[in-house]
This record gives structure tokens, sequence and C-alpha cells, in this order.
């Protein structure tokens, strides 16, 4: 999955700043818990677009983090988007957490792909509709649970997280924990080393992008149609 750009300089959250593991700034490797023992990924200075906004890499389970970190600080608004959304520790720490924003007034919108979460648990999706989340599936596999065509082979891949107006995320990270390693909760399950994920936070108006698009997609899940009503391209010719 992806996500988020934690930014001291934003005019209305006070997120701590990007966590630097090790004795020389560095990441520690693939899907492990933070501390000094890395594979030599340094972690970059965030960059500063020409709109404002602010930049930053993350590298496997930190961004996971970083997200976990932004959703705790939403005030208004939370707006995810996801492949697999796992009921394993890290899932259910997510899907907690989201529910306790969700109990607080926080406006939450979940999508999730019903192939990609095939294996979840769906009860974490029913409690999490039951504390106020608004939760969709992205073409059921189920033929009878769909509200419109039987669409088996189009899925839904992308994972984004927008929090309240200026802070977004991409990147190749689901849900679970042998993309996190514990960096969110202390897992249970050994750790993976199958996979290397990235991912890019922004905090600024470039979060708008990305809220349009989740908008896009949320309208085509609820709405229907051709599945080209959910992409999102943005002045490209």
């Amino acid at each position: 999955m992806a996500l988020v750009a934690q930014s001291p300089q934003s005019d209305h959250l006070d997120l701590p700043p990007t966590p630097h593991e090790g004795e020389a700034g560095t990441s520690p490797g693939v899907n492990i818990s933070p501390g000094s023992e890395d594979d030599g990924w340094i972690v970059p200075a965030p960059v500063t677009l020409s709109c404002g906004t602010r930049v930053q890499l993350y590298k496997d389970g930190e961004s996971l983090h970083a997200a976990f970190e932004a959703i705790k600080h939403a005030k208004r608004r939370i707006c995810l988007e996801i492949y697999i959304f796992a009921d394993d520790d890290t899932g259910r720490a997510f899907a907690e957490l989201l529910c306790a924003k969700a109990k607080e007034g926080v406006k939450i919108f979940v999508i999730y792909d019903s192939f990609g979460s095939i294996f979840t648990d769906r009860s974490m999706f029913t409690q999490m509709r039951a504390a106020g989340i608004r939760v969709e599936e992205f073409h059921p596999i189920r033929p009878w649970e769909g509200r419109y065509s039987w669409r088996p082979v189009n899925r839904d891949h992308r994972k984004l997280l927008i929090v309240d107006n200026d802070i977004a995320g991409m990147g190749g990270l689901n849900i679970g924990a042998e993309y996190a390693g514990s960096w969110v909760v202390a897992s249970t399950k050994p750790s993976c080393d199958a996979w290397r994920d990235t991912a890019v936070g922004f905090v600024g108006p470039a979060a708008h992008y990305f809220l349009q698009s989740f908008t896009q997609t949320w309208h085509y899940v609820m709405q229907g149609g051709r599945i080209g009503k959910a992409g999102f391209i943005h002045g490209l010719n």
C-alpha cells in the first residue's frame, strides 16, 4: 500500500517526523521490525514541489507506519483504497484504528478488492460498518453479491490513502503483516523476505488529485457503468 508523508510543517497537523532508524539514519531491511540492522537504505530527505507539496519516499513497512500515524491524526475524512486488507495482526490494528476514528466523527470511506481480500474474515468489514465506516467491495467475486454486471477479471490493485484534504500516498504495499513486518504492531507471523515495496507520501495541494481519483472509483462502485469511469488521467494526452 502506501502512504503518507508526515509533515511537521503542516498547518493543522502536528505529526512526528519521519523515523530515521539505525545509527546512520537508515531504514531497516525487508519487512523486519525497526532497528539498527539494515540493508544500507538511507531514508531520503523530503523534497518540495513547485506547488508547495512535500514528497517523502518510503521503503517497506515504514510506509504503513506512516499511514497508521496519519490516520491517527485525521480530523475530517479518511479515504482508503486497497487490494488486500488482511485480517491478521496488522490488518486488525488498522481496522480498529479506523473504527475508533469513525466513532470520533471522522468520515471514513474504504474500498477493498474482493479477490485480493478473498481470504479475509468478512466479519472484520462487518465490524467496520457497524462503527460507521462506509465499506465497499470492488467487483464481488460472488456473482449474487454484485450490484451490477459480474466482472471477475477486473480487479482494483490500487493502494491509495487520503487523509483530510492535504495528505495522501500511494505505493505497492497492501495492509498485512507480510508487508508491515513489525512496523505497525508486533507481528506473530514470521518475517517474509519475498516482498520489497516502495511508497510515496504527499503533504500539500497535490493530495487533491488522489482524492479525485478515489472519488471516481467510489462513484463507479456505487453507480456501475463502464469500468473506464474508475480511471483517472490528469494532464495526459
